[in-house]
This record gives C-alpha cells, sequence and structure tokens, in this order.
C-alpha cells in the first residue's frame, strides 16, 4: 500500500467513525464537520457541502462550517455564495484576517481590484505579519499602476518570510504532493531543528507520522503545536484520530469534542 492509499485509508476512516456517530446521534453536528473535511479532503466537494449544510442548520453560529462551505463554493466557480458564508464568518468572527484575506481573493478573482484592496488592509490592520495580504496587495497596486506602493508591499512581503525553516517547510509541501511522504518528512524535520517553534512544520509531520500509523510520534508533534497554539483546532482534532488509532477512544473523543469548541467559541484568533 503506499502513501497516498493510507492517507486515503484515514480518510474513509474518518468518515466510517463520523458516520457511526451520526447513525447514534443524528444531530451531532461535530461528527457532520468532521466528515464534511474528510470528503473536502477525498476531493469530494458535493458531499462535503451536504454535511456542511447540516453542520449550519443544527449550529447557525459556526463560522468554521461557513468558512470551509466558503472555500468549496469559491472552488466550484460559485464565488458570490463564497462572498455570501465569508460575509456571515465576519460577522460571527469580526476580527478573522484570513476571512478577509479570503474576501479579496474573490473581489481579486471579479476585477474588484479597489475593494480587493480594502479586504487586504483590513487583514493587515487586524495581523500585521500576515503575508499574503502585503502579497496580494502589491499585486493591485501593480495592476493600478502604482508600483512604488506595490514594490514597498511585495518587500513587506518577503521581509516577513525571512524565517530559514520555511524553504524547507515548502520543499516538504512539494513533495508530499507528488508522493515522496519519505522526502516531505525529512524537510519537515529540518524545518523544525531551524525553527523549533515551526507549528505548521510541526502539524505537518506530525499529520505525516499519522499516515505512516506511527500515532505516538504524531501525537507528540500535535502536542507541542498545541503547546505553541492552543486553539488549532485542526491539530487538536488530528491527535483525537491518532488517540483513536490507539485505542485510546476516551482522550480521542475529548480531543474532538475540544476541537468542535474551539471552533465554535472563535477562539482561533
Amino acid at each position: 500500500m503506499n502513501n497516498k492509499q493510507v492517507e486515503h485509508k484515514d480518510y474513509y476512516r474518518a468518515i466510517e467513525d463520523s458516520s457511526q456517530a451520526i447513525t447514534l446521534e443524528p444531530d451531532n453536528a461535530a461528527a457532520f464537520y468532521r466528515r464534511a473535511v474528510a470528503y473536502r479532503d477525498l476531493g469530494q466537494p458535493l458531499r462535503a457541502l451536504q454535511d456542511l449544510n447540516r453542520v449550519i442548520t443544527l449550529s447557525p453560529d459556526k463560522e468554521a462550517a461557513f468558512y470551509q462551505r466558503a472555500v468549496i463554493y469559491d472552488t466550484l466557480g460559485k464565488p458570490l455564495r463564497a462572498l455570501q458564508d465569508l460575509n456571515r464568518v465576519i460577522e460571527l468572527r469580526p476580527r478573522y484576517a484570513a476571512a478577509f484575506y479570503n474576501r479579496g481573493l474573490i473581489y481579486d478573482t471579479l476585477g474588484e481590484t479597489l475593494r480587493a484592496i480594502e479586504e487586504y488592509d483590513r487583514a493587515i490592520e487586524l495581523d500585521p505579519d500576515y503575508a499574503l495580504p502585503f502579497n496580494n496587495r502589491g499585486n493591485c497596486y501593480f495592476d493600478l499602476l502604482q508600483p512604488e506602493r506595490g514594490l514597498k508591499d511585495l518587500r513587506r512581503a518577503r521581509e516577513l518570510k525571512l524565517d530559514k525553516s520555511l524553504p524547507f517547510f515548502n520543499r516538504g509541501l512539494t513533495y508530499y504532493a507528488i508522493g515522496r511522504s519519505d522526502l516531505a518528512l525529512k524537510d519537515w524535520s529540518t524545518a523544525i531543528e531551524l525553527n523549533p517553534n515551526n507549528a505548521a512544520a510541526l502539524e505537518c509531520r506530525g499529520q505525516s507520522y499519522a499516515h505512516l500509523a506511527e500515532y505516538e510520534q504524531a501525537i507528540e508533534d500535535f502536542d507541542r503545536v498545541i503547546q505553541l497554539r492552543p486553539d488549532n483546532a485542526s491539530a487538536i482534532e488530528s491527535r483525537g484520530h491518532s488517540y483513536a488509532h490507539l485505542a485510546e477512544y476516551e482522550r480521542a473523543i475529548r480531543d474532538w469534542n475540544r476541537a468542535f469548541e474551539v471552533e465554535s467559541e472563535h477562539e482561533l484568533d
């Protein structure tokens, strides 16, 4: 079995576990959300969309479900529906920089450059160390024939990406995408050596360990991510899956419930 098959097996297991939970408790919003994420990662957006609709019916204030649905709508070529969901996310979490950034991306795609800049402005105001909106705003300024402002933003974006661990982290993502999990794992480990506080690299390495069925090592990495970012719902949820594979079901359920609470209580900032 290759690494991609192992990864897909984990997603199918998540779908099976969530479906069983839904059978026992048909109004379990957390189970619908977990299943939606698994469908999304398997490249089944319509099934994910169906489950996210159910989550929103059960938990109308769960901004994570609106956010995920917005991403899927955008992927399906429905930017106006994506905008509606992002508007709802911002109503629920007015200081969520990523939502403003993504709303800017959609406006940019629709050719509404000035509105896109307004969204990137707001994202930067909320998170001054957020490199992506600087990068995209810089490109918008070039589109508006304002190269000096564009260069200034692009320089700032590069400054924010000077972490020496990032090239290894990014190359690890590329290796993983082409099925070379062994090389991805090596690069993520190097990134962590260079920057032990690189939570993204720790989480990716943890996911990779989990896909290789090395669940104890995965839990160690997820523990570290959660120490660095206590409200990282994806790391908490992933740790829960690793506990479940080790038959530590009480810990798994506790992590899954906590992940759902974190998202629902708007604590991800």
